[in-house]
């Protein structure tokens, strides 16, 4: 879990329950042929919307490729599919990734 969340948890007094969901959501929550993540990021930046960035973002987690996501919000900063930082973009929610 990032330590920014982890410190936030410990300063607002939130119980290990929920730092356990916390930490599992930005693991990734497994169903049976998915794994889902609420708020992809990586190293506490957001990732950059598009399919080509789902589709690493999933890889680089061990996982196949993007099956859906979520793009209407959008971040000052985001990180990009070759892992450059963008400026003001959409930003991946709700993804999806195919487990093989």
């Amino acid at each position: 879990m990032d330590a920014g969340v982890a410190g936030v948890i410990r300063r607002q007094g939130l119980s290990a329950d929920v730092t356990h969901l916390l930490a599992l959501a930005e693991r990734g929550i497994e169903g049976a042929r998915t794994v889902f993540f609420p708020r992809p990021t990586v190293d506490g930046v957001d990732v950059a919307a598009g399919d080509r960035g789902a589709d690493v973002f999933c890889r680089n987690q061990g996982l196949g490729r993007a099956a859906w996501f979520d793009s209407s919000e959008r971040a000052a900063q985001a990180i990009g599919p070759e892992g450059q930082y963008v400026g003001r973009s959409t930003v991946l929610r709700d993804l999806l990734c195919r487990k093989y």
